[in-house]
């Protein structure tokens, strides 16, 4: 595994770490209080496992592709991937992507942390045992930014947790 990779997917275990953290502190009351039309935090937290479920998903399926016939990350692709990384850093408000269900938030903190620490796991293992040939290849296709390499692609799961930190910031408030 390229040692930037390495180091987003640690980023993404510390940022994982530090939101469950913060939940853990909050009451099952502010766990599950929202405003009309906005998410609650379990909704976030299901919201973020949800996407991260769903990247690794795509990621399993496009790289059964032989990588040759893959497309090789390019400077407009590097540029769009540090654009969203870079917006994902600020308390920006977003619609999250149609492809990605209502998340329910029907589960426990606890339940959905064990779950999520689980799922990144696998992730980690999976890209642990990716081809090289992978490396700079275009495999995940992300609905704004588009197609992504597998550095920007785990840079954005990490980004995507510390951006809705700001979310639950802001739910904490009201």
């Amino acid at each position: 595994m390229p040692e930037a990779v390495k180091k987003a997917f640690e980023q993404m275990a510390f940022n994982r770490s530090r939101m469950l953290a913060e939940l853990a502190t909050w009451t099952e009351s502010e766990l599950k209080n929202h405003d009309e039309g906005q998410w609650n935090a379990l909704q976030v937290v299901d919201h973020v496992i949800t996407s991260e479920k769903g990247t690794l998903g795509y990621l399993m399926k496009k790289t059964k592709a032989n990588p040759a016939d893959l497309p090789i990350q390019g400077q407009a692709n590097e540029i769009a991937g540090s654009k969203l990384n870079d917006a994902l850093k600020t308390d920006r408000k977003w619609k999250a992507p149609d492809v990605l269900p209502q998340p329910k938030g029907d589960r426990s903190l606890e339940e959905m942390a064990a779950y999520w620490e689980g799922l990144q796991g696998k992730m980690v293992e999976f890209v642990s045992s990716l081809d090289k040939a992978f490396d700079d290849k275009l495999i995940f296709r992300h609905p704004i930014a588009g197609l992504l390499d597998l550095k920007a692609t785990i840079e954005f799961l990490a980004n995507h947790i510390d951006h809705h930190m700001h979310q639950l910031h802001r739910i904490k408030v009201k």
